[in-house]
């Protein structure tokens, strides 16, 4: 029996082969019916639905979800209240969402995941923290403090104990570390399109990639080459009893 996937796969999607390789080996197979939670831009969706999972995205902003729409034209998402998923028990076969539920009421958003699965259902949710020793970590944090602003954490604080209450079979934290090499622009584009970004800048978003690219040319001498970037993952699986 084999215990991995070809995942058609692309680093834009902004998240690790072993994490995908991780939610095949958990149980999340191609064909499954696979709600992507509060989607955003469909980034973790995106090699689901290449690789032929059926995909319904959802979250409450029109402009990234026609994005994700124009992307990924085979995969279905749809403006919702995150709070009253218009589904019904048993509607899923899994549920995954990334870098988002920390943006909400955590016990009322895995309520309604739980709900929405199938007994035996999987549940995937996961984040992506830069390391420590990470320059474009430093430089971010260094570019919102010029500018008069916290850093832009966009991700989890606190622990998730929330996760280990929903009443899901055996809960899991794995964690995955992922080093990657990305081009300047492309790092900046992905960045100034980050919903936590927008949120915490807003119309100054371009003041601070202005002053992270400044940065960056500092540090590195340069904007034309591969930016290194590392990252911590943590993924954390559960399945409804």
């Amino acid at each position: 029996m084999t215990n991995t996937v070809d995942f058609l796969y692309d680093a834009r999607a902004g998240y690790s082969r072993e994490l995908y390789d991780a939610l095949f080996q958990y149980g999340i197979r191609p064909g499954m019916r696979v709600l992507d939670y509060a989607c955003g831009f469909g980034v973790a969706s995106e090699p689901l639905v290449s690789n032929r999972y059926q995909v319904t995205g959802v979250g409450e902003n029109d402009e990234t979800l026609a994005a994700a729409r124009t992307r990924m034209p085979s995969a279905t998402f749809t403006k919702v209240e995150l709070d009253r998923l218009p589904f019904g028990a048993n509607d899923f076969d899994a549920v995954i969402s990334a870098q988002a539920l920390h943006r909400f009421d955590r016990v009322i958003a895995l309520g309604e995941m739980v709900r929405v699965l199938k007994p035996g259902g999987r549940i995937a949710v996961w984040w992506k923290y830069n390391m420590s020793d990470d320059a474009t970590r430093s430089l971010s944090e260094a570019s919102a403090r010029a500018l008069g602003s916290e850093p832009v954490s966009g991700g989890l604080t606190g622990g998730f104990r929330e996760f280990y209450a929903a009443g899901l079979v055996n809960p899991t934290l794995r964690v995955l570390p992922w080093r990657v090499f990305i081009q300047v622009e492309k790092f900046l584009a992905i960045e100034a399109e980050r919903i936590d970004v927008r949120q915490a800048f807003g119309a100054r978003v371009p003041q601070y990639i202005a002053e992270l690219r400044k940065r960056l040319q500092e540090r590195f001498g340069s904007d034309d080459f591969m930016l290194p970037i590392s990252y911590t993952q943590y993924l954390y699986l559960g399945t409804k009893q």
